[in-house]
């Protein structure tokens, strides 16, 4: 019997190593193994056979791995957690889970001690459970985990347990807290209970309900509705507290890659996919495209043996773009891509606006996400929305949110797994915004990244291979994250003046400068100068700086001239750019225009111009010179 274990950065990794391996015709007595965290930035695989070797991934050479929470899960002999209180390097976790000359015994399921209690209750009211299950059922005191999947009869040992501690053991109901994911569910463990007991009464003292999923409508409600007047006050494009509620739908959350059925999420997708709307609409996951694939399974199951079939699935294909925070479930892979080629999906770059920018930002932003900048220009007297915007140490407690990962309480910041980025982290220290770059290709700048995504944007560029790296002059090192990392002080600084525009009037607070460019697309031939004029004004009058670049690392030339190309005039809105004479046709020149006000904080957009190269430029004719 063979055993395998994969590592990886995340669960993300874990699902794609399992997935491969599943497909293969190794057998696998461990199906899957979630780390917390890797104490060493490379993923590693390691396959135990009878010499138990590590084999790296392809390309990426052999590392040590540190290893502290996880959970081992054995086909069909139920899991076990493993959990120590220091990390264990690779060869430490082998001897800890008992893996003896490549074999790894699942773990002793010992009987309890005879409960005489729980036979009795077992008998009256003819509970038929297996021995995982009464295991948890007749647990009293202490906590107790269970892990199991859908369909696995969670809710029969959670009813079972409830009907154990308030008709057997006497607990008081009224002490009895059940909490589960929605209004609905809660409504049906309590008829669940009454119908399994024939006691109503008993189920009527105990209190079902749900966890905090009134969260964000009670965000917009009264931290957002509290600020609005002042917000929209700077900006009429500010949706009201009332528009926005009513987009707020519970999608498919029940767990991950759940597409059983549809929700009012998944409907109201739907609806949006199918109505007469023109505009192009983007669907937006941060945590898995289940809810979207639930839409998309909802419109095939409805028209795929209709005449319009083919038309339809065209229309919902070119209105639809998906932007996704990585693979967060298997839906897009598994469902999307397979069964809607056409629809577009794009990626960010997730290195963008994470945990860790106090360190990891370029050297000038830095300070942006660290406490003084964070508390002046954020946090504090700003109003009741932002003071619900996150920090380290704030105070802020999150129901629901499960105690390792509740970092507005500093101790537990230092003692959890984000450590890992080796920060001292102080009170009002950034956070993470995490999947925040998917948002940030739709605030209009001027940049072009949501058109083609190798263009550039706030939030990055990538393509079909992943973030494209490059140069960090601050740093002096290539990384994932500059290409969003780039316009970072642009992006704080608008950050902090949409905080202002929260408690302040319009004419003391600062606004972004409009830019545009007369012609965006040029075609034109090797060696030729096209003439490049924007335009730009400020809102309030401020006086603004305007700076033209070729960005070298967004165009598609490797001649000669890669690394001197450059406008004539940078500080010029109206200027000009000469093609290099040995660039060849097809090749493409990425050329952006930077304005910033002097106001504060100081603002900036762009405009961006592409210069395709449509012919190659005409051969020189030799003189000859007598």
């Amino acid at each position: 019997m063979s055993w395998m274990v994969a590592i990886a950065h995340s669960h993300h990794g874990c699902k794609r190593y399992r997935k491969r391996f599943q497909s293969s015709d190794r057998p696998t007595v461990c199906t899957q193994f979630f780390f917390k965290r890797e104490n060493v930035g490379e993923r590693t695989f390691f396959p135990a056979k009878r010499n138990a070797t590590f084999l790296p991934q392809r390309g990426v050479p052999p590392c040590p791995s540190y290893i502290k929470w996880c959970h081992l899960i054995y086909e069909g002999q139920g899991f076990e957690t493993f959990g120590a209180k220091r990390w264990l390097s690779a060869e430490d976790f082998l001897r800890y889970v008992g893996l003896r000359d490549g074999r790894c015994a699942p773990p002793e399921l010992r009987p309890l001690e005879p409960n005489e209690a729980y036979l009795r209750f077992k008998d009256c009211y003819g509970i038929e459970l297996s021995r995982q299950q009464e295991r948890a059922a007749q647990v009293v005191d202490g906590a107790a985990l269970l892990v199991a999947v859908p369909g696995s009869g969670k809710t029969t040992v959670l009813v079972a347990r409830l009907g154990y501690l308030a008709l057997e053991r006497g607990i008081a109901p009224e002490s009895i807290v059940c909490i589960t994911h929605t209004k609905a569910a809660a409504e049906e463990m309590r008829a669940r209970f009454s119908r399994r007991f024939g006691r109503p009464d008993v189920a009527g003292r105990i209190t079902f309900c749900t966890m905090d999923l009134e969260y964000l409508p009670k965000l917009i409600s009264e931290n957002y509705a509290e600020v609005y007047p002042s917000l929209s006050a700077n900006d009429e494009r500010y949706p009201s507290p009332d528009e926005l509620l009513s987009r707020v739908y519970l999608g498919n959350y029940e767990f991950e890659g759940d597409t059983r059925s549809d929700t009012e999420g998944s409907d109201f997708i739907k609806q949006c996919l199918l109505d007469d709307d023109e505009r192009t609409l983007y669907l937006e996951a941060w945590g898995g495209s289940n809810t979207v694939a639930r839409a998309l399974m909802s419109i095939e199951e409805e028209h795929k043996d209709s005449a319009d079939w083919d038309a339809i699935r065209k229309s919902v294909s070119e209105k639809a773009i998906l932007i996704s925070f990585g693979d967060q479930d298997t839906t897009y892979e598994d469902y999307i891509a397979k069964q809607w080629p056409d629809l577009k999906h794009m990626y960010c770059v997730t290195a963008a606006y994470g945990y860790g920018m106090q360190n990891v930002a370029p050297l000038d932003v830095q300070d942006t996400f660290r406490p003084a900048w964070l508390k002046e220009n954020i946090k504090f007297d700003h109003g009741a929305f932002l003071e619900a915007y996150p920090l380290i140490g704030d105070g802020i407690h999150y129901e629901g949110e499960i105690e390792t990962s509740q970092f507005g309480d500093l101790e537990v910041v230092k003692n959890s797994w984000l450590s890992y980025v080796g920060i001292d982290y102080q009170q009002y220290d950034f956070i993470s915004e995490g999947d925040a770059p998917c948002f940030m290709y739709l605030i209009p700048v001027g940049l072009r990244g949501i058109e083609n995504s190798t263009y550039g944007s706030w939030s990055g560029r990538m393509d079909d291979k992943g973030a494209i790296p490059e140069y960090d002059v601050t740093r002096g090192m290539v990384t994932d994250g500059y290409s969003a990392h780039r316009w970072l002080k642009a992006y704080q600084n608008d950050f902090a003046a949409r905080a202002d525009w929260c408690v302040k009037a319009y004419d003391e607070c600062n606004h972004q400068p409009v830019v545009d460019v007369e012609t965006a697309d040029f075609e034109a031939q090797a060696g030729t100068t096209v003439e490049l004029k924007g335009k730009a004004y400020d809102p309030d009058g401020d006086q603004i700086t305007s700076n033209w670049f070729v960005y070298g690392e967004a165009s598609e030339y490797d001649g000669e001239s890669a690394a001197t190309m450059d406008v004539w005039e940078h500080d010029a809105l109206e200027t000009s750019f000469t093609i290099p004479a040995d660039a060849k046709k097809g090749d493409v020149f990425n050329l952006v225009l930077e304005v910033t006000d002097d106001g504060e904080p100081a603002l900036t957009r762009y405009a961006q111009v592409i210069v395709t190269v449509n012919k190659e430029a005409e051969p020189v004719e030799e003189t000859a010179w007598q």
